[in-house]
């Protein structure tokens, strides 16, 4: 490598130094330079470069110039750049928001990672938005190949009054583990997590939200193959009132180019839980609403708004848990809770069409009560289509048959055809940096 000293740009001495493995000492007469480069013309396969310039005096000598760069991508070795991109949101409180986001250059991956979102809040005439920060420690001859320190917080109103804003702050320790052989494309993760979030059901009453805590250990195994991947993880969340499990497998068959079949297994479980929980932490049947999304980990246009409610963004929710695309309060429940998902492409239908096939079926135990229901079964079935949109980020669900109590059910809350039909969508990777680093 070589090794490059600087005076006013120009240089002053330059010498090749063999290879080395670890650490390796160098003297270097720097008395009359005012920087120290290694390898500037980029002959060496390195990964991270911004550690390859010091200046010899300043406070800060390892940090280079600042520069501010419009939708910036890639990072510069001779600058701290700091990219920004316009930043608009809205939500059903909030209204319109307006402001920049900052983030961190995406290619080459830095060590340090970060995103600030400050926004203008037209509705609320507040400040609402997000930061998050993330540092990597890739440790040298160790059996984890990487691990991802972060924290994060948020705050949007949760209606249309100024003050009133829920807050989530969250803590996390991200371990990838090393393979042993370098190729594969077999993953495991180990996240553990700690969560401070208002609490949904003081926002219901009418209350300032406290803060509730929450401690999540999640350990998950993935297998990237090209024809029948599939994943499973494990995961356990624990509060002061309550204590849940849960473990989650996925699979998929591919029959054709871009087309397959795939499945999807959840059991979830209370351990532990207290006298008069609300039922805002049970575990649904009929996948998560947004008030339901009590560690706020989803973005909803409507997220205080009823799932039984006729409004557009009332029919937002996350398909996890049962995964159920029909809402009923029937299937929410405090025990247990088993379901099986299957979604496939239609084998003859063209790919620039992205409709799908879906059925559901669960098993689970108590549930809330329905009002007006008596002797309601212990499982649920159904089946329908579904839109698929940017890389499955946005989907349009539409169910079409149920099973007897599901469909009563429904069809007493939701009297139209139209208004059964739910959505998801993830729009945290529509958020700058995520439609650069998802190709969306």
């Amino acid at each position: 490598m070589y090794i490059t000293a600087y005076k006013n740009n120009e240089i002053i001495f330059n010498k090749w130094y063999q290879g080395f493995n670890g650490e390796k000492k160098f003297e270097v007469d720097l008395s009359s330079a005012d920087k120290l480069v290694i390898d500037p013309d980029g002959y060496m396969p390195e990964f991270i470069r911004a550690n390859d310039i010091i200046r010899t005096k300043g406070i800060f000598k390892k940090t280079e110039p600042l520069r501010f760069r419009f939708a910036g991508a890639f990072e510069n070795n001779e600058k701290t750049q700091i990219n920004f991109i316009p930043a608009f949101g809205w939500n059903n409180y909030n209204k319109s928001m307006l402001g920049l986001a900052f983030y961190q250059s995406i290619v080459p991956r830095s060590k340090f990672e970060y995103q600030v979102m400050p926004m203008y809040s037209f509705g609320t005439n507040d400040i609402a938005g997000s930061a998050n920060i993330a540092y990597n420690i890739m440790p040298y001859n160790s059996n984890i190949q990487n691990l991802k320190l972060k924290a994060s917080g948020m705050q949007y109103a949760y209606n249309n009054s100024q003050g009133d804003n829920f807050q989530r702050y969250k803590f996390e320790a991200n371990f990838k583990f090393k393979n042993k052989i370098a190729r594969s494309k077999v993953d495991n993760n180990l996240i553990i997590n700690t969560i401070l979030a208002s609490k949904p059901e003081d926002i219901l009453i009418g209350n300032s939200p406290d803060l509730n805590q929450y401690y999540n250990l999640i350990f998950s195994h993935n297998c990237w193959r090209t024809f029948y991947p599939y994943s499973i993880s494990a995961g356990a969340q624990i509060n002061k009132d309550f204590v849940k499990s849960n473990i989650e497998a996925t699979y998929k068959i591919v029959f054709a180019k871009k087309k397959s079949v795939n499945f999807r297994l959840y059991a979830g479980t209370f351990l532990y839980k207290t006298d008069n929980l609300s039922p805002v932490y049970d575990i649904n049947l009929s996948g998560t609403s947004g008030v339901e999304d009590y560690t706020y980990e989803g973005a909803f246009f409507g997220r205080y708004e009823s799932p039984e409610g006729d409004s557009f963004v009332s029919r937002q929710f996350i398909p996890n848990e049962g995964a159920f695309t029909t809402y009923t309060s029937h299937g929410k429940t405090d025990e247990w809770l088993v379901s099986l998902n299957i979604c496939s492409a239609l084998p003859y239908l063209p790919k620039i069409i992205p409709l799908k096939i879906y059925a559901n079926a669960a098993v689970f135990g108590n549930t809330q009560a329905v009002p007006g229901y008596t002797d309601l079964d212990n499982y649920a079935w159904e089946a329908g289509i579904k839109l698929s949109l940017a890389n499955s980020n946005i989907q349009v669900f539409v169910p079409l048959v149920n099973s007897k109590d599901l469909k009563n059910i429904s069809g007493d809350i939701h009297s139209n055809f139209s208004e059964n039909i739910r959505f998801s969508i993830n729009l945290n990777v529509f958020n700058p940096p995520g439609i650069l680093e998802n190709g969306i």
